[in-house]
C-alpha cells in the first residue's frame, strides 16, 4: 500500500504544481490585459491632447515651432481634402443600373442612360441643367457624358 501512497502523494504534488502554474499564467495574463488597457487609455489621452492643442492653435499656426507648425499644418489639410470630399458624396447619387456617380439633379444616368427620377423643373417651368446642350431636348449636359441626363438620349 505504500506504493500507492507514494503514487497519491506524488499526484497530489504534480497537480499543485499545476495549479500554482495555472494561478501563475493567469495572473500575467490579467496583468498583461490591465497593462494593455493602460496602454489604450494613454494612447487616447495623447490623442485627446493633440486635438485640444490643434483647436487651440489652427488659427495660428505662424507662432508654432517648425515640428508642431507641419503637423498642426497636415491636419489642416486632412479636414480640407475631408470637407472636400463630404461636399461630393451630398453632391453626387449613383445610378440604380450601373452604380455610376451622377449629378443630384439628374433624371437619366449619363453612362448607362437609366432613368432615375423624375425631371426637376426651373422656376420657369424648364429642365434646369449645365454647359453644352442636348440635341433633343434642348438642355445643357456636361462635356463628359455619354448620355443627356433629362430625355436620355446618347450624346454625339
Amino acid at each position: 500500500m505504500a506504493f500507492l501512497e507514494d503514487i497519491d502523494r506524488t499526484l497530489t504534488a504534480l497537480g499543485q504544481g499545476a495549479l500554482q502554474k495555472t494561478k501563475e499564467i493567469s495572473n500575467h495574463a490579467k496583468v498583461s490585459i490591465t497593462i494593455k488597457s493602460l496602454e489604450e487609455q494613454k494612447k487616447e489621452s495623447f490623442v485627446e491632447l493633440g486635438s485640444i492643442y490643434y483647436s487651440l492653435h489652427k488659427k495660428d499656426r505662424d507662432s508654432l515651432t517648425e515640428e508642431f507648425s507641419q503637423i498642426v499644418n497636415r491636419i489642416y489639410e486632412l479636414d480640407r481634402q475631408i470637407e472636400e470630399l463630404k461636399e461630393q458624396i451630398i453632391s453626387e447619387s449613383y445610378c440604380p443600373n450601373c452604380n455610376t456617380a451622377i449629378p443630384l439633379n439628374s433624371v437619366f444616368c449619363n453612362v448607362c442612360g437609366t432613368r432615375v427620377k423624375e425631371a426637376a423643373l426651373d422656376n420657369d417651368g424648364m429642365l434646369s441643367a449645365e454647359q453644352k446642350k442636348c440635341s433633343q431636348c434642348g438642355n445643357e449636359i456636361d462635356e463628359h457624358q455619354l448620355f443627356c441626363t433629362y430625355c436620355g438620349r446618347p450624346v454625339k
